[in-house]
């Protein structure tokens, strides 16, 4: 595919996300940022939550 990924090393831009697998939540598809509501998941509950996201050495998504 061609497709350039991010590595973890000294002075090199990470692609990475953390998470952290303690984290509880419920599927609010009301909550999605896509235009579509519809999900089967809606109101379940999970266990594991994505907190914080970086693309190139930049944080794109951080949940405070």
């Amino acid at each position: 595919l061609g497709i350039q990924a991010g590595q973890l090393g000294t002075d090199a831009p990470a692609d990475l996300s953390i998470i952290d697998p303690e984290a509880s939540w419920e599927c609010d598809p009301y909550q999605f940022k896509s235009e579509g509501k519809n999900s089967p998941f809606g109101g379940w509950p999970f266990k594991g939550q994505v907190t914080k996201t970086m693309v190139a050495g930049k944080t794109v998504f951080s949940r405070n």
